[in-house]
């Protein structure tokens, strides 16, 4: 009885291999270019309509109001965008669904290495945040700027354990977001002409 050679699974030449470290750089150089469009939009978007929003602002309350709104959408409109055209309108229901989760569990996603994202992230979101600080009647321009800058920071690293513990999920923080924005006008704690 002869037995049959097994088949090996072929090796890899040269040229595969060149092709897949290619691949890599590729999707490594794509996910910068995202990440950097991500940035230039996010910060384009909401810097523009803050400057607009202080150039009318003597003229309409209601459209400095209208504008300022619109602005603080400058990273979510920046995220979609990136997302639709780099992975396409599949992807972008999917990724939108996953955001929006509202059942989300409270268990733990493993992973290293989201306090050092979240603390730059932080330092980039206080930066996003820096027009505020020259319009007359922001919380941000009566705000000293490092006491600022700490507790975006500190609500960078908050805002991702919680992405963090739900699932992925946006949510949970986008709703503490709101409910930290929505303080100062329920409990007045900056110091002004009327205290």
């Amino acid at each position: 009885m002869t037995i049959a050679p097994r088949s090996s699974r072929p090796s890899m030449d040269g040229s595969v291999s060149k092709r897949l470290a290619g691949l890599r750089g590729a999707t490594a150089m794509a996910n910068r270019a995202g990440l950097m469009g991500f940035f230039a939009l996010t910060f384009t978007w909401s810097w523009s309509l803050w400057l607009l929003s202080a150039a009318v602002h003597p003229a309409s309350g209601a459209l400095v109001v209208v504008l300022s709104v619109a602005a603080s959408f400058g990273p979510s409109l920046a995220a979609a965008v990136v997302v639709f055209f780099s992975a396409g309108p599949g992807e972008l229901r999917r990724w939108l669904k996953r955001c929006l989760r509202w059942r989300v569990g409270w268990r733990w996603q493993t992973r290293f290495g989201w306090r050092v994202a979240s603390l730059l992230m932080g330092a980039l979101w206080g930066f996003w945040h820096l027009p505020l600080s020259f319009l007359v009647g922001t919380s941000q321009s009566q705000t000293p700027a490092v006491v600022f800058l700490a507790m975006i920071v500190a609500l960078s690293v908050l805002f991702a354990w919680l992405f963090n513990r739900t699932g992925h999920s946006v949510v949970p923080a986008l709703v503490l977001h709101t409910a930290f924005n929505a303080w100062a006008f329920l409990i007045p704690t900056l110091p002004s002409d009327k205290a």
